[in-house]
């Protein structure tokens, strides 16, 4: 997994923001894992500035990873 923040602008009013973080999978050839059908969006975050504690949107996500990694590996061995 290869995860990307980015902020987007909402409206043209350039007043409010919000920030996606986006999961893509690292497993797939290139030039399909940055089409649309293939990218994860596992947050939205809303504006209208950046977040002042990023760690706060994070934690849920790493430990759902952390949760299926485990999984996994129980399943594989």
């Amino acid at each position: 997994m290869i995860g990307s923040v980015d902020g987007y602008q909402i409206f043209r009013q350039k007043m409010d923001d919000c920030w996606i973080v986006l999961m893509i999978n690292a497993n797939l050839c290139p030039e399909n894992r940055v089409k649309k059908e293939n990218l994860m969006i596992t947050s939205i975050i809303p504006g209208p500035k950046e977040p002042k504690h990023f760690n706060s949107f994070m934690h849920p996500i790493v430990n759902e990873l952390k949760d299926l990694e485990s999984m996994l590996s129980f399943l594989l061995f």
